[in-house]
């Protein structure tokens, strides 16, 4: 149970991170993890980001 809980955050992360997952209004891992990408020199941008 515990691993498929996990396994569902990572198929979810991966998705949105390439752009196929939920829309852009609403905030995930991989979105999160993509906008950062476009600042890599500022890191502390994904790190402390308010998902609220």
């Amino acid at each position: 149970m515990l691993y498929t809980f996990a396994g569902n955050i990572a198929i979810e992360a991966g998705l949105s991170f390439l752009g196929f997952g939920l829309p852009a209004t609403v905030k995930t891992l991989g979105g999160l993890i993509a906008e950062g990408k476009n600042n890599f020199d500022a890191w502390w941008m994904i790190v402390f980001q308010d998902c609220g």
